[in-house]
C-alpha cells in the first residue's frame, strides 16, 4: 500500500550545491522582484533529466535575489540574460516555463486589495498548484525557492506546506515526486533570527500535521484516534493532558458532549492540554470542534450531503497544532487547548428532536435540529475555559456552519467577537498569515431571541424566520454559555467552507492562530514582524 509522504524539508538561504540527479525546480516571486539583474558564473553542473526547479517570489523581493548563488544550479541549461529578458516581460500572476518546464518562474501578483493579504497568499497556492502538475510529469525532485521579506513568511510558507498533503492510501504511485527541498531567501535576512527560522518549521509542520488529521476517513480517524494525536502532541511537549470520556462526560456535567457523541461506538471525548509557564501574566484558550463524523444525527444530511463531513473535526485539528506550534516556539504567557470531540451518528441512543439536556454551563436546551450539534460541544468547552481553566481571551474555532459561505465567500472565516480590539487583531492577522477572515455583527441583545423556547433556556436552533444571520446565530449561541460583563474576550472563527478544498484538507486555521498570538513567542516573524 503507498501512502504519499514526501520528504519535505524547508532550508534557509539558497545554496551552491549541484542540483542532483533527481531533482526539480520552480521559481516564483512578484514582479518586481523577478526584474532583478542576473549575474552570470561558471556552470558546475547541469540539471538531470528528472529534476526540475520553481522560483517564487514578489517582485521586489526578487529584485535582490543573489543570482551568482543560482547560476551554478541552473546555468547549464538556462541562459541567464535570456531569463533576465523573459522576468522583465512577465506579468504579474504569470509562470514563465523554462526549458520545457524544467524550470518556472512564478510572478506572485503585487496587487491587493485592503481585504486582502499583501502577500497575496491564495494566489500564490493557485499559481504554485499549476507549476508543481507541469513538473510532477517528468521530476522526481522538486526544489522550490522562495524569495520573500520576512513580513510575508508565514504565508509564503505556509502556502508551500499546504501544496503537499501527506495523505493518501492509493495503492498506486500517483506521483513521480519523491523529495521536495523548499530553501527560503530572506530579502532582509539580518532580520530574521535563529528562533524565527526555527519557527517557521514548526509552522510547516503543524499545517500538514492538521492537514493529515482532517485528510483521514472517519473509520481511520475516530474519538480514539484523536485522543491518541492529542496525548502525542502533549508528550512531546511534556504536558500532562486532561482526558474525560464517556459516562464521565455525563457524571461531570458536559451535557453538550456527551449527548452529541452517546449515539457513536467510540465515547466522545474532552481533552485539556495546559502551558503554564511562570511569570504569565495574560491567559489564553483555544477551543476546537472535534466532531470527527457528522451524520446530521437523526436530522440526517442524506446521501447527497453527507459525504465529505470528515472534515468537521478541522477545528480540533487545527487547534491542537496551533497549540503545539506556539508552545514549541516559547509561549511565554498561560495557554490552554480545549478539544471537544464527539461523532454525531445515529442509533437508539441518539439525541432527538424535542429532547432537553443540560450543557455544563447548567443552562437548558430544546433540540430542535441534531445537525446543529457543533455549537452543542463547543458551549461546554468555552465554558470550562472561562470557568474551571479562568482565562481571559477565549478563542473557538470550528467548522460550524455550511452558511458561513453566504455571509463571507469560501476565501475568508466568517470570525466574531465581542471585544473590537480582538476583532481587529484577528482580522490583522488574517492578512498577516494569508488565513483571511472577516467579521459578522455581534448583537445579542438584538438576536438571542431567535433561540427562544417555551420549554427550555434555549432552544438549539431556529428553523423558520430569523433575525439573525444563520452563522452569527451560530456564534451566540456559544457565546450564551459563559459571562462576559466581567472583561472576558471572546473570538468565535468560522470556518465552515475553509477546511477543504479540492477534497483536500488545507489546514487553514494553524498560520490565523498562530500569527494572532505570536507576538508571545521568542519568534517574532510568526506574527508578521520581524526581530529589532
Amino acid at each position: 500500500m503507498h501512502t504519499r509522504a514526501f520528504d519535505f524539508a524547508l532550508h534557509r538561504g539558497i545554496d551552491a550545491r549541484p542540483m542532483a540527479s533527481d531533482e526539480a525546480v520552480i521559481l516564483a516571486g512578484q514582479m518586481e522582484a523577478l526584474k532583478t539583474g542576473y549575474a552570470v558564473t561558471k556552470v558546475k553542473a547541469p540539471l538531470a533529466t528528472d529534476e526540475a526547479v520553481i522560483l517564487a517570489g514578489q517582485m521586489e523581493a526578487l529584485k535582490t535575489l543573489p543570482l551568482p548563488r543560482l547560476s551554478d544550479r541552473l546555468g547549464y541549461v538556462v541562459h541567464m540574460p535570456t531569463l533576465l529578458e523573459g522576468v522583465s516581460r512577465i506579468g504579474e500572476g504569470a509562470v514563465m516555463p523554462v526549458h520545457f518546464n524544467r524550470v518556472q518562474v512564478l510572478s506572485i501578483p503585487s496587487a491587493h486589495s485592503r481585504c486582502n493579504s499583501p502577500a497575496n497568499a491564495i494566489a500564490f497556492k493557485k499559481l504554485l498548484t499549476q507549476s508543481i502538475r507541469a513538473a510532477d510529469r517528468h521530476a522526481k525532485m522538486l526544489s522550490i525557492i522562495l524569495i520573500t521579506r520576512s513580513e510575508h513568511a508565514v504565508p509564503h510558507v505556509a502556502t508551500v506546506a499546504r501544496c503537499f498533503s501527506q495523505y493518501s492510501l492509493k495503492t498506486a504511485k500517483y506521483s513521480a515526486l519523491t523529495t521536495v527541498r523548499v530553501e527560503c531567501h530572506f530579502v532582509d535576512d539580518e532580520k530574521v533570527s535563529a528562533a524565527d527560522w526555527t519557527a517557521l518549521g514548526r509552522l510547516v509542520h503543524g499545517v500538514q500535521s492538521a492537514q493529515w488529521i482532517v485528510d483521514r476517513p472517519a473509520n481511520l480517524m475516530n474519538v480514539d484516534d484523536m485522543v491518541k494525536a492529542a496525548a502525542s502532541v502533549a508528550k512531546a511537549l511534556s504536558i500532562d493532558p486532561v482526558i474525560i470520556r464517556g459516562e464521565q462526560l455525563r457524571d461531570l456535567g458536559f451535557g453538550g458532549i456527551y449527548n452529541v457523541g452517546k449515539a457513536a461506538l467510540q465515547p466522545p471525548a474532552f481533552i485539556c492540554l495546559s502551558h503554564a509557564p511562570k511569570g504569565a501574566t495574560k491567559s489564553f484558550a483555544l477551543v476546537g470542534k472535534g466532531i470527527m463524523f457528522d451524520t446530521g444525527g437523526l436530522t440526517i444530511k442524506g446521501k447527497e450531503a453527507m459525504p465529505g463531513w470528515k472534515c468537521d473535526m478541522a477545528g480540533a485539528a487545527v487547534a491542537l497544532h496551533s497549540f503545539a506550534t506556539l508552545v514549541a516556539s516559547g509561549f511565554t504567557e498561560e495557554l490552554h487547548v480545549l478539544l471537544c470531540c464527539a461523532e454525531n451518528a445515529v442509533s437508539p441512543e441518539a439525541n432527538k428532536p424535542d429532547d432537553i439536556i443540560t450543557l455544563l454551563s447548567g443552562q437548558t436546551v430544546e433540540i430542535n435540529n441534531t445537525d446543529a450539534e457543533g455549537r452543542l460541544v463547543l458551549a461546554d468547552g468555552v465554558y470550562y475555559a472561562k470557568n474551571m481553566l479562568k482565562v481571559s481571551t477565549i478563542i473557538d474555532i470550528a467548522t460550524l456552519t455550511v452558511a458561513q459561505c453566504s455571509v463571507t465567500g469560501r476565501y475568508h472565516a466568517a470570525i466574531m467577537s465581542n471585544s473590537e480590539e480582538l476583532e481587529r487583531k484577528a482580522l490583522r492577522a488574517g492578512l498577516a498569515s494569508g488565513d483571511l477572515c472577516h467579521p459578522m455583527q455581534y448583537v445579542p441583545d438584538l438576536h438571542m431571541s431567535d433561540y427562544a423556547s417555551a420549554v427550555a433556556d434555549m432552544k438549539n436552533a431556529q428553523l423558520g424566520a430569523m433575525m439573525a444571520a444563520p452563522s452569527e446565530l451560530a456564534g451566540l449561541f456559544i457565546a450564551a454559555q459563559i459571562d462576559l460583563k466581567d472583561g472576558t474576550e471572546w473570538l468565535h472563527v468560522d470556518m465552515g467552507t475553509l477546511a477543504m478544498a479540492d477534497d483536500r484538507a488545507t489546514g487553514y486555521g494553524v498560520p490565523l492562530l498562530v500569527s494572532l498570538l505570536g507576538e508571545f513567542t521568542n519568534a517574532l516573524i510568526l506574527s508578521g514582524r520581524c526581530t529589532d
